[in-house]
Protein backbone atom coordinates (compact mmCIF):
# COMPACT_ATOMS: atom_id res chain seq x y z
CA UNK A 1 0.00 0.00 0.00
CA UNK A 2 2.93 2.32 0.29
CA UNK A 3 3.44 2.69 -3.56
CA UNK A 4 -0.66 3.71 -3.30
CA UNK A 5 -0.09 5.98 -0.59
CA UNK A 6 2.66 7.65 -2.87
CA UNK A 7 0.64 7.89 -5.66
CA UNK A 8 -2.00 9.74 -3.37
CA UNK A 9 0.83 12.23 -2.25
CA UNK A 10 2.76 12.84 -4.76
CA UNK A 11 4.12 16.51 -5.22
CA UNK A 12 5.12 17.97 -8.38
CA UNK A 13 4.92 21.59 -10.50
CA UNK A 14 2.41 22.11 -13.14
CA UNK A 15 4.15 24.44 -15.92
CA UNK A 16 2.73 25.50 -19.27
CA UNK A 17 3.19 22.76 -21.25
CA UNK A 18 2.16 20.41 -18.22
CA UNK A 19 -1.28 22.32 -18.67
CA UNK A 20 -1.83 23.83 -22.21
CA UNK A 21 -0.95 20.26 -23.64
CA UNK A 22 1.01 21.48 -26.62
CA UNK A 23 2.95 17.90 -26.85
CA UNK A 24 -0.15 15.95 -27.19
CA UNK A 25 0.14 13.56 -30.05
CA UNK A 26 -3.50 14.68 -30.99
CA UNK A 27 -5.06 17.17 -29.10
CA UNK A 28 -8.72 15.99 -30.33
CA UNK A 29 -8.59 12.99 -27.98
CA UNK A 30 -6.82 15.16 -25.14
CA UNK A 31 -8.88 16.67 -22.01
CA UNK A 32 -7.14 18.44 -18.99
CA UNK A 33 -8.31 16.38 -15.48
CA UNK A 34 -10.65 19.05 -13.69
CA UNK A 35 -8.39 19.63 -10.39
CA UNK A 36 -5.54 21.24 -12.63
CA UNK A 37 -7.28 24.59 -12.90
CA UNK A 38 -3.38 26.81 -13.44
CA UNK A 39 0.08 26.51 -14.47
CA UNK A 40 3.16 27.36 -12.61
CA UNK A 41 2.57 25.92 -9.67
CA UNK A 42 2.30 22.31 -7.29
CA UNK A 43 -0.22 20.23 -7.17
CA UNK A 44 -0.46 16.52 -4.93
CA UNK A 45 -1.63 13.44 -6.60
CA UNK A 46 -1.10 11.72 -9.94
CA UNK A 47 -3.81 12.46 -12.53
CA UNK A 48 -5.68 10.36 -13.76
CA UNK A 49 -4.61 9.39 -17.96
CA UNK A 50 -6.51 7.39 -20.12
CA UNK A 51 -4.29 4.61 -20.87
CA UNK A 52 -1.32 5.60 -18.75
CA UNK A 53 0.37 3.50 -16.84
CA UNK A 54 3.75 5.39 -15.32
CA UNK A 55 5.40 4.70 -12.46
CA UNK A 56 6.25 8.08 -10.57
CA UNK A 57 9.69 8.14 -11.52
CA UNK A 58 8.14 7.90 -15.32
CA UNK A 59 5.38 10.58 -14.18
CA UNK A 60 8.10 13.23 -13.08
CA UNK A 61 9.88 12.79 -16.19
CA UNK A 62 7.49 13.26 -18.55
CA UNK A 63 6.13 15.87 -16.51
CA UNK A 64 9.67 17.82 -16.48
CA UNK A 65 9.67 16.88 -20.39
CA UNK A 66 6.39 19.20 -20.62
CA UNK A 67 4.17 16.16 -21.19
CA UNK A 68 0.90 17.29 -20.32
CA UNK A 69 -0.33 16.40 -16.90
CA UNK A 70 -3.40 13.56 -16.91
CA UNK A 71 -5.89 12.95 -20.07
CA UNK A 72 -9.43 12.56 -19.11
CA UNK A 73 -10.80 11.96 -22.48
CA UNK A 74 -11.86 8.18 -22.30
CA UNK A 75 -13.48 7.72 -25.70
CA UNK A 76 -10.06 6.98 -27.41
CA UNK A 77 -9.01 3.70 -28.21
CA UNK A 78 -5.99 3.86 -25.92
CA UNK A 79 -3.48 6.01 -24.40
CA UNK A 80 -2.78 9.25 -26.13
CA UNK A 81 1.33 10.26 -26.63
CA UNK A 82 2.18 13.10 -24.56
CA UNK A 83 0.62 12.67 -21.57
CA UNK A 84 1.56 11.73 -18.68
CA UNK A 85 -0.18 9.41 -15.25
CA UNK A 86 -2.31 7.05 -14.47
CA UNK A 87 -5.44 5.31 -15.30
CA UNK A 88 -7.16 2.66 -13.03
CA UNK A 89 -5.95 -0.62 -14.42
CA UNK A 90 -2.54 1.59 -14.24
CA UNK A 91 -2.53 2.80 -11.01
CA UNK A 92 -3.03 -0.60 -9.72
CA UNK A 93 -0.03 -2.44 -12.09
CA UNK A 94 2.18 -0.18 -10.62
CA UNK A 95 0.98 -0.63 -7.14
CA UNK A 96 1.02 -4.45 -7.47
CA UNK A 97 4.47 -4.08 -9.29
CA UNK A 98 3.30 -5.87 -12.33
CA UNK A 99 6.01 -6.28 -15.13
CA UNK A 100 3.52 -4.06 -17.41
CA UNK A 101 -0.17 -2.70 -17.27
CA UNK A 102 -3.16 -5.23 -16.81
CA UNK A 103 -6.26 -4.39 -18.03
CA UNK A 104 -9.79 -4.60 -15.57
CA UNK A 105 -10.30 -7.68 -17.86
CA UNK A 106 -6.66 -9.14 -17.12
CA UNK A 107 -7.16 -8.62 -13.29
CA UNK A 108 -10.64 -10.54 -14.04
CA UNK A 109 -9.04 -12.87 -15.27
CA UNK A 110 -5.81 -13.69 -13.68
CA UNK A 111 -6.71 -13.20 -10.51
CA UNK A 112 -8.34 -14.93 -7.58
CA UNK A 113 -12.22 -13.87 -7.08
CA UNK A 114 -12.54 -14.16 -3.38
CA UNK A 115 -15.51 -13.10 -1.14
CA UNK A 116 -15.47 -9.63 0.52
CA UNK A 117 -15.24 -11.07 3.94
CA UNK A 118 -11.76 -12.24 2.92
CA UNK A 119 -10.55 -9.03 1.54
CA UNK A 120 -6.94 -7.63 2.80
CA UNK A 121 -4.85 -4.22 2.41
CA UNK A 122 -3.55 -4.42 -1.49
CA UNK A 123 -6.82 -6.78 -2.49
CA UNK A 124 -8.61 -5.28 -5.75
CA UNK A 125 -12.48 -4.30 -5.77
CA UNK A 126 -13.32 -4.50 -10.04
CA UNK A 127 -15.23 -4.64 -12.39
CA UNK A 128 -15.08 -4.43 -16.16
CA UNK A 129 -15.11 -0.65 -16.21
CA UNK A 130 -12.75 -0.08 -12.94
CA UNK A 131 -10.73 -1.28 -10.55
CA UNK A 132 -9.82 0.14 -7.29
CA UNK A 133 -7.19 -0.55 -4.26
CA UNK A 134 -8.82 -2.05 -1.27
CA UNK A 135 -7.73 -0.57 2.27
CA UNK A 136 -9.28 -1.25 5.13
CA UNK A 137 -13.29 -0.59 6.12
CA UNK A 138 -14.75 1.70 8.10
CA UNK A 139 -16.64 1.31 11.51
CA UNK A 140 -20.38 1.87 9.13
CA UNK A 141 -18.99 -0.85 6.67
CA UNK A 142 -18.15 1.54 3.99
CA UNK A 143 -14.96 0.20 2.02
CA UNK A 144 -11.67 2.42 1.92
CA UNK A 145 -10.09 2.54 -1.29
CA UNK A 146 -7.12 4.44 -3.50
CA UNK A 147 -8.02 4.72 -6.57
CA UNK A 148 -7.62 6.69 -10.18
CA UNK A 149 -10.52 7.36 -11.21
CA UNK A 150 -12.68 10.01 -13.01
CA UNK A 151 -15.88 11.49 -11.26
CA UNK A 152 -14.57 15.04 -10.98
CA UNK A 153 -11.54 14.31 -8.74
CA UNK A 154 -9.40 13.16 -12.18
CA UNK A 155 -6.47 11.87 -10.00
CA UNK A 156 -5.14 9.40 -7.83
CA UNK A 157 -7.48 9.73 -4.33
CA UNK A 158 -7.94 7.98 -1.23
CA UNK A 159 -11.88 7.91 0.06
CA UNK A 160 -14.87 5.87 1.32
CA UNK A 161 -17.07 4.02 -1.15
CA UNK A 162 -20.31 2.45 0.18
CA UNK A 163 -20.60 -1.04 1.52
CA UNK A 164 -24.35 -1.12 -1.28
CA UNK A 165 -21.92 0.51 -4.08
CA UNK A 166 -18.94 -1.66 -3.61
CA UNK A 167 -20.55 -5.17 -2.84
CA UNK A 168 -23.11 -4.27 -5.76
CA UNK A 169 -21.05 -3.44 -8.49
CA UNK A 170 -17.75 -4.76 -8.10
CA UNK A 171 -16.08 -8.31 -7.51
CA UNK A 172 -13.58 -8.64 -4.61
CA UNK A 173 -10.02 -10.11 -6.04
CA UNK A 174 -7.05 -11.20 -4.44
CA UNK A 175 -3.45 -11.04 -7.08
CA UNK A 176 -0.57 -13.14 -6.59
Amino acid sequence: MSIAYQYNNYKWYCSKQNFDGSKVANPNLWKRPCFITSYNTYYYQVPYCWGGGDSLSEFGQKINEGYAAGNVYTSSSGYVGGTTGVDCSGFVSKCWMLPYKWSTYDIMRYCKSISFSALQQGDALCNSGHVMLFYQKDASGNYIVYESTTGGYDRVIHRARSKSEVEGSYGAYQCP
